[in-house]
């Protein structure tokens, strides 16, 4: 195409790499690429032959593909990092396993000749960081993600909703290695019958159609994960394996070290004293905050220095301190005490005795996932 553009009989450039940095995209964008390129290199008045895979790499670094221009992302995706997320030791490893390595290290697992999965299903109460954990992984894979919440994909029109999902694993295909990530997967493809229009359940037979391969995207590399805090409500087809077939439970931390974690890295967002950062270090110090909450989540806990940082600004206002002199406001202990006490846990006791049972047995009768534990923090960080 380049050609096209510029008099030059020789093409000395990198194809394999340029290859590589242009993977699932269109024609079109590299028509656009490639004039781009051209007229880079006539205004650098240079020889092509040398700067041509400069000017290609320079273009691809500010280009974005057709495929990602529609792709509706949530805002903020990319801030989420990797390092962000506390806590969920084992489900951030299993996921990395799926979805990391399977490409980082393609040659190996192709010479192993196992059927890897590539639907995941997240399950767990809300608040424990489903819906945060994927836009992180995505980052940390440098992969492109496609977004949906279940209700968005649903229209009264015959056959709208089907085009939606058909549209969304093209998008995903489209831009492969990718993420294609289906939020309240329960209001997305809820059991079959349970809808007296009949619209859910055509949208359950067209996911069942893709995540069976008839419309192969697997070649491509797209992970499918779902997410949902009841997944009893999921139809049974869709988690069956082969599909959505690896299951992890995520819900609060299990252990001191997972709140430890959990704290010490949401704190990164506060200036904190010297004796709160010790406190969220020490096992019987974080007992002591958090003993008297049970059913703590990871959304709490950030609601909860929220009102710790706000009671530490009044705090610091109410001293001697004129307000020009102050330069920043630091986080104590006392702050952290008075934060967590008026913390107020997002699932309730109702909530609980409910969603323990259906976990436990989901669990059971699943994949290994994560240890289901929704019990009082006390009994968790004896």
């Amino acid at each position: 195409m380049i050609r096209r553009y510029h008099t030059m009989s020789r093409m000395d450039f990198d194809r394999s790499d340029i290859s590589q940095r242009t993977d699932g995209f269109l024609p079109r964008d590299l028509e656009k690429i490639s004039l781009r390129a051209t007229r880079s290199l006539q205004t650098n008045s240079l020889r092509a032959s040398t700067c041509i895979q400069k000017s290609l790499v320079a273009v691809l670094a500010e280009f974005t593909p057709l495929a990602q221009l529609s792709t509706t992302k949530e805002e903020g995706c990319n801030n989420t990092s990797w390092a962000d997320v506390g806590g969920l030791f084992d489900v951030k490893e299993k996921l990395e396993s799926t979805v990391r390595h399977p490409v980082l290290y393609r040659r190996i697992y192709e010479k192993a000749q196992i059927k890897l999965p590539r639907g995941i299903l997240l399950y767990g109460p809300s608040g424990c960081g489903k819906s945060y954990l994927i836009p992180a992984l995505a980052r940390e894979c440098n992969y492109p993600i496609v977004t949906c919440k279940g209700p968005e994909i649903l229209d009264k029109y015959i056959g709208a909703s089907e085009a939606n999902v058909r549209e969304l694993f093209e998008r995903a295909s489209q831009m492969a290695p990718s993420i294609l990530f289906l939020d309240e997967l329960e209001a997305l493809a809820p059991r079959r019958g349970s809808d007296s229009t009949g619209v859910t359940d055509r949208v359950v037979n067209q996911l069942l159609t893709f995540l069976d391969g008839v419309e192969d995207v697997s070649s491509g590399t797209v992970f499918i994960i779902g997410a949902t805090s009841r997944p009893d409500k999921v139809d049974p087809a869709i988690i069956r394996p082969g599909r959505l077939e690896q299951h992890l439970y995520v819900g609060p931390p299990e252990s001191t070290n997972e709140w430890s974690d959990l704290l010490l890295r949401i704190a990164k967002n506060w200036n904190l004293k010297t004796d709160s950062l010790l406190a969220l270090s020490n096992g019987e110090a974080i007992a002591r905050i958090v003993n008297d909450i049970p059913r703590l989540c990871a959304a709490d806990v950030r609601a909860a220095f929220d009102t710790a940082h706000l009671n530490a600004v009044h705090r610091t206002l109410a001293g001697d301190i004129p307000v020009n002199d102050i330069e920043k406001i630091e986080i104590g202990i006392e702050d952290l005490q008075f934060g967590f006490r008026k913390t107020r846990p997002s699932l309730s006791e109702s909530e609980a005795r409910l969603l323990h049972p259906i976990y436990k047995s989901f669990r059971g009768h699943g994949p290994e996932g994560a240890k289901t534990d929704i019990r009082p923090l006390k009994t968790s960080l004896r």
